[in-house]
């Protein structure tokens, strides 16, 4: 926040002009490695971009050209449909100016998907944050529980970080009947039954993960039959006051019946 405020009155956050450099900074945005499932590009602006198409604002730049108003940078069009591509959701966030919302109508002609919302100045954290909410949802805490020996599919590999559940808890329903083990160091737990059962997995408290998401996760349900090429996802639902971006974190169990 301090390097925002000190960049913000340098002088070079756009002051001094009545229009802003859309154009740029979505094809500066175009170029970073977008490889999060979900990705978002959110523009707050108290001003329209260059370009004599996108509102009646003339900007007196000698950086313009003077037919077009455009920048070098070019159409906005050109980078907002690239983010398109590569999966981006654009949102803008506007003072309500006419000439924003001239913009913002402007753009919505060749990409209806564009999103945009008046915020009052003292509100844009507000909005900001509800912005990030529409599109990032926390998702459950999510194991593995799987036969020792089975090789886990291109759908259901681990992430590298990923680590054994010792001293969880498995709780064991069996025909109404309850048995608690705590999975050992070296992540296995032992099972035998003749009949279907249900298992639920409670994790050993957690300050970083207490703060997201439960400590208990749904049952599921195992078949009766053992079945070594399958596998079972155990997850721990996000706490309902938990908001932040995705997470996704997968633990793995091994199983030997």
């Amino acid at each position: 926040p301090l390097e925002l405020q000190r960049w913000m009155g340098s002088g070079r956050a756009g002051r001094g002009s009545p229009c802003r450099e859309l154009a740029g900074a979505w094809w500066t945005a175009a170029q970073l490695p977008w490889k999060a499932q979900k990705k978002l590009a959110l523009v707050i602006t108290d001003a329209p971009c260059y370009g004599k198409d996108y509102s009646s604002v003339a900007a007196a730049d000698s950086r313009c050209d003077p037919r077009s108003g455009l920048t070098c940078t070019g159409r906005p069009e050109e980078p907002l449909k690239r983010l398109k591509d590569q999966g981006v959701v654009v949102s803008i966030l506007h003072s309500g100016s006419a000439g924003a919302v001239s913009m913002c109508h402007t753009l919505q002609a060749s990409s209806p998907e564009l999103s945009h919302s008046k915020v009052h100045p003292s509100e844009t954290a507000r909005g900001l944050a509800h912005a990030l909410e529409e599109q990032l949802h926390l998702q459950p805490l999510t194991y593995i529980l799987k036969p020792h020996m089975l090789e886990l599919s291109a759908e259901t590999q681990l992430p590298p970080d990923s680590n054994l559940c010792v001293a969880h808890e498995m709780e064991v329903d069996v025909g109404g009947q309850t048995q608690r083990h705590t999975i050992s160091s070296d992540g296995l737990f032992f099972l035998g039954s003749h009949s279907p059962c249900s298992v639920t997995l409670q994790r050993p408290p957690d300050e970083k993960l207490d703060a997201f998401f439960e400590r208990r996760s749904q049952a599921v349900e195992l078949d009766g039959f053992f079945n070594g090429q399958k596998s079972y996802l155990l997850k721990m639902p996000p706490l309902r006051s938990a908001h932040g971006a995705e997470h996704f974190d997968v633990r793995k169990v091994k199983v030997a019946k």
